[in-house]
């Protein structure tokens, strides 16, 4: 039940609905007055509100803040305040917003049925509609929106092609349109997710023409596609502008609807629980950087290590008081019982298994399979549900050798005679270890129908012992073919759909790149791009294995082997398409060199292909190789990503792995990867092979060395060696694992240009130049040389740091000693590191490493700056845990200004605009705008009692409400310039002319500046007739039209 208290705090721009009192949610859509009612228990329905003013809005009203979002280049929250204007919300009453949001955000509205359109059913349906043949000009546009050969600047995104197309036939944006409002809009949107068949859905499509503009239907397309709106709006964010409970509201029922009538009231703060039998949103697990970062976020407490089951995450809700009363929602609040018959499958093993009366239990399902008595590899549930609901309802016995097994591990709600009478109904403010023990009370475990997934507590204090048993458990998890580890904290309460570091963390082996095997493979296809972002060409790519020749020549014939397309930067794509065009055909049928493979589906079906003698082959990583129909291999990599690209240069197109290799892979790995597994040379070496190794005794590493997993990566390295010098001869060198982008490039002595991407390609050059690699660090083994790279991240090399017994040199020194052929002394620039002993022989460094005369590099100075940053947060981290947890410091860390993901997101591409240096330089200027730079306050500061007007708009803006348009010339004009220094000399900077305005400053050079000047004027004369009898001179701002630089400060003095 969702409970409501009074707060004086209010959503910064948030128009909702409703009381948080009332807990059942309305079945069918109230009228423009609102309505209330009582349930059969006697209990009050919520009151959903009016809704007149939000289904009166004209919906080309709704389209053109719309197309403001899709086109600005404003920060989340700035464009979110696009809705939030006079035009969509009624200030004055507090209506609901349904009938907008649901427009807004439809990815996140469950009241409308699906459409069921895909895009590929969608384009032909509006070609139809529109009455274009498949073969004119304009038909084959919408049909190949993906091609930007066919559909131009906007391929990738049908609605966008489908606007140029209306725009074509003369149907614009003033054309017909704004008739509709958003009520009919919502009507007619229903009648399309009612339609029984194509013909029904064409005639609605076709409607709904005769009534929009081109503007109007590109978001009706956009609306029915759903998730990609793309406003740059996610619903997280335009649900917290809403009302600062609305997000979790919502995460706790998933009824958008309800949101917006509980959430009318900005002063009324919620709290959201979970009910029964209400989908919602379920914590999840976050995702760590890199392996040496997974329990930061614990500080030193106890956490609790669960194997992470390769399964499907499922939430079940049950009722004993009635017959048959289950139901299983999936993680996105899909009801399986509905869709897969889960509940049925489930309901005679759940009766025998859940004690309580009523509980929510959040676990994972998986398919145990009797014959070979291990859990069956994720994908055959569905089938196996189906079987096992018919034998249910039959009442038959499931005579299968296979069977699902629900495996639980955390409690959400109970209702019980068997937990404390406080411990009742929802248990999302609990611990995970008071979770946990009413998870044991309540369930009497069955083995292989439902089951408590296992879980250790880890307590010890010291850091290498928690990574050590960490990794003990990551090993048996992987062996028994599991996903994964989870760790909780076992102070964590259950969040909804949140991920927290210091809460829950995913562990997999896919995040450890070392663990898993790198496959050459070359790509065979190419699929165009949804979106806008990756327009131009092929996006992902189809892979493939080379048949071994029977002739021993090169190889003709090829495998499928699924696809990737993640892994590489835009501007390697780009480079990837300029080097596969050559050999680039469209798809019209099966090339000879792939044998007869048929698509099983349409999604795997090549846009292109491309001749084997003219591609490229990608070095490919991911989590396990496991069987697939669909490719031609009978193969297909799970979560597959580029590692990097092979350029003809680096390794031919028929040096490719072949079929055979790629069997023995999926044979010597059982299509997993683990750490015993690779470790197996390690044991075998010391005559333990097959025996595993109690915890206790394993071997270890140094403390944040390499992993002892390694030695199989120093053996490939040694067996690729050939002796070029002795210049490292007698020399022990580990090497910190790193991966770089554009490679590293120097010349050896020897002349031969050499390329250096990844630690193995540095090893493979030391050790054909005399020295020996380690690829583990035990303690008895002399090291005289640890190589870092300046990329490397300073967290993942704290704990060598702590050690105090090597020092640590930039990759670039060995690289010039190569090129020199000579093997000098360190200098202080060439150290990222020195331990105690060195430092002495220098001296004068402070604490962080820094020489006060010795000279240094650009990356010594960049790694100087990282300690110093991480020592600060360390620092202020201990002042927390002495404080006992408190959040705020007297003393902030330092901050180093880096440009946010969704500003290099937002950015244009290299290509995009080549040779457009004005819009490269107005994207730049509006970018510095947006930001809010702190002044350099200090006693020299000449503007911090300013309030200066910029005269930036095309048109006078006296409040914040008015429109905002940019003039073609400010960005590029030295006005823009003079913003940003007058932010930093301490002004305040407004665009709205008001009565706090002391300066006036505009543009000489602007044709709009005598017009504005006129009505400054205007504003002013009606000001002073207002302010008769009062100091006029108060209300007078200076203006000033000339940029020298002396009357500038003049004015300003």
């Amino acid at each position: 039940m969702a409970s409501a208290t009074s707060s004086a705090e209010q959503s910064s721009f948030g128009r909702g609905s409703g009381s948080g009192e009332e807990d059942a949610a309305v079945s069918a859509y109230n009228p423009p007055g609102g309505t209330s009612s009582k349930n059969s228990s006697g209990s009050a329905v919520y009151v959903e509100g009016p809704s007149d003013h939000a289904d009166n809005v004209k919906f080309y009203t709704l389209c053109v803040a719309l197309e403001r979002a899709e086109k600005a280049t404003l920060k989340p929250r700035q464009r979110v305040r696009l809705f939030f204007n006079r035009r969509l919300v009624d200030t004055s009453t507090k209506q609901t917003m349904y009938p907008l949001v649901r427009l807004i955000v439809p990815q996140v509205d469950n009241a409308r049925k699906r459409y069921g359109i895909r895009e590929t059913l969608l384009k032909g349906l509006v070609r139809e509609s529109i009455g274009l043949s498949k073969t004119s000009a304009l038909g084959l546009k919408i049909n190949h929106y993906k091609d930007e050969r066919y559909a131009g600047p906007h391929s990738g995104r049908l609605p966008g092609v489908v606007e140029d197309v209306l725009r074509e036939r003369g149907n614009g944006p003033g054309d017909a349109g704004n008739k509709l409002t958003v009520k009919e809009a919502n009507q007619e949107l229903d009648k399309l997710a009612r339609a029984a068949d194509n013909d029904e859905r064409r005639l609605i499509l076709r409607g709904l023409l005769n009534k929009m503009n081109s503007v109007e239907f590109k978001w009706i397309l956009n609306i029915v596609i759903g998730d990609k709106m793309n406003i740059k709006i996610k619903h997280e964010s335009f649900l917290r502008a809403l009302h600062d409970d609305a997000l979790d509201q919502y995460n706790s029922h998933l009824n958008l609807r309800r949101v917006c009538a509980q959430c009318r009231d900005p002063s009324v703060r919620l709290r959201a629980e979970v009910t029964l039998f209400k989908p919602f949103k379920p914590m999840l697990g976050y995702k760590p950087s890199s392996n040496m970062t997974c329990l930061d976020g614990f500080g030193g407490e106890p956490f609790a290590v669960e194997p992470k089951l390769d399964g499907e995450r499922l939430l079940v809700h049950w009722a004993r008081r009635d017959p048959g009363a289950v139901k299983v929602f999936s993680r996105q609040g899909l009801d399986m019982g509905k869709m897969y018959r889960y509940n049925e499958a489930l309901q005679a093993q759940l009766e025998h298994a859940l004690l309580a009366d009523e509980c929510i239990v959040d676990g994972e399902l998986v398919l145990y399979d009797q014959t070979t008595g291990k859990y069956a590899a994720f994908g055959a549930n569905r089938t196996e549900a189906a079987e096992a609901a018919e034998a249910f309802a039959n009442q038959e016995e499931n005579e299968s050798d296979r069977w699902l097994c629900f495996m639980a591990f955390d409690l959400i709600y109970v209702k019980s005679h068997l937990v404390p009478s406080d411990r009742q109904q929802s248990l999302t403010g609990l611990t995970y270890k008071e979770r946990r023990d009413l998870l044991h009370k309540v369930i009497r475990p069955t083995p292989h129908k439902v089951e408590i997934i296992a879980s250790v507590i880890v307590d010890r204090i010291d850091k290498k012992e928690r990574y050590n048993e960490m990794f003990d458990a990551l090993d048996e998890v992987m062996e028994d073919r599991g996903e994964g580890l989870m760790l909780k904290s076992i102070s964590s309460t259950y969040d909804l759909d949140q991920r927290r570091r210091e809460s829950w963390v995913k562990v997999k082996p896919e995040y450890f790149a070392a663990l898993n095997d790198e496959l050459d493979v070359i790509v065979l296809g190419g699929y165009l791009a949804d979106g806008q972002r990756r327009t131009g060409g092929a996006s992902h790519w189809m892979l493939g294995l080379a048949k071994d020749p029977t002739d021993g020549g090169l190889p003709t014939q090829f495998y499928s082997f699924g696809k990737v397309g993640t892994g590489y930067s835009l501007q390697e794509l780009h480079q990837l398409r300029s080097q596969l065009k050559a050999g680039e055909h469209r798809w019209e049928g099966t090339p000879e060199h792939l044998m007869g493979w048929k698509p099983a589906k349409a999604s795997d079906r090549p846009d292109f292909w491309y001749e084997p003698s003219k591609s490229v082959i990608l070095t490919v990583i991911g989590a396990e190789i496991v069987p697939s129909p669909h490719w031609s291999s009978g193969y297909v990599i799970r979560f597959p990503r580029v590692k990097r690209i092979r350029w003809p240069s680096d390794k031919p197109w028929h040096a490719c792995l072949r079929f055979t290799e790629l069997r023995e892979v999926h044979a010597r790995n059982r299509g997993g990867l683990s750490l015993s597994r690779m470790e197996s040379g390690q044991r075998a070496a010391s005559g333990r092979e097959g025996a595993r190794k109690k915890p206790t005794k394993r071997a270890r590493t140094a403390v944040g060395m390499v992993p002892a997993q390694f030695t199989a990566v120093a053996r490939a390295i040694r067996e690729k060696a050939n002796s070029e010098s002795k210049l490292f001869a007698g020399h022990n060198v580990l090497i910190i694992p790193f991966d770089v982008s554009p490679p590293l490039q120097f010349r050896h002595v020897n002349g031969e240009i050499k390329i250096v991407q990844t630690n193995t390609d540095l090893a493979v050059l030391l050790e054909n130049n005399g020295a020996t690699y380690i690829a583990t660090a035990p303690r008895n083994k002399r090291i005289d040389y640890v190589l870092v790279h300046s990329e490397v991240s300073p967290q993942r090399l704290q704990n060598i740091i702590e050690t105090d017994k090597v020092d640590l040199l930039f990759v670039d020194w060995a690289l010039a000693n190569l090129a020199r052929g000579e093997l000098v002394v360190p200098k202080f620039r060439d150290y990222y590191h020195m331990c105690s002993a060195t430092r002495e022989t220098y001296g004068n460094i402070d604490r962080f490493g820094d020489h006060q005369t010795e000279p240094t590099s650009a990356q010594a100075l960049k790694a100087l700056l990282s300690r110093v940053q991480l020592e600060t947060d360390r620092e202020h981290a201990s002042q927390r845990r002495r404080r006992g947890g408190a959040r705020s410091l007297s003393c902030p860390s330092p901050t180093f200004s880096v440009p946010s993901p969704s500003l290099l997101s937002s950015a244009p591409s290299p290509t995009a605009h080549r040779g457009n240096r004005a819009e490269n330089v107005a994207f730049a200027v509006r970018t510095l705008l947006e930001d809010e730079d702190d002044p350099l306050l200090t006693h020299s500061t000449p503007l911090r009692a300013c309030v200066l007007y910029f005269d930036r708009f095309t048109l006078l803006r006296t409040s914040s409400g008015d429109e905002e348009v940019d003039r073609p010339d400010f960005l590029v004009s030295r006005m823009a310039v003079l913003v940003s220094l007058a932010r930093m000399h301490g002004a305040d900077v407004r665009y709205e002319f008001t009565q706090e305005v002391t300066h006036v400053i505009m543009d000489p050079a602007s044709p709009l500046a005598a017009k504005h000047l006129q009505e400054v004027d205007a504003v002013l004369a009606f000001r002073r007739r207002i302010s008769i009898g009062k100091d006029r001179s108060a209300h007078e701002p200076l203006i000033t039209q000339d940029f020298s630089a002396k009357p500038f400060r003049a004015d300003f003095s």
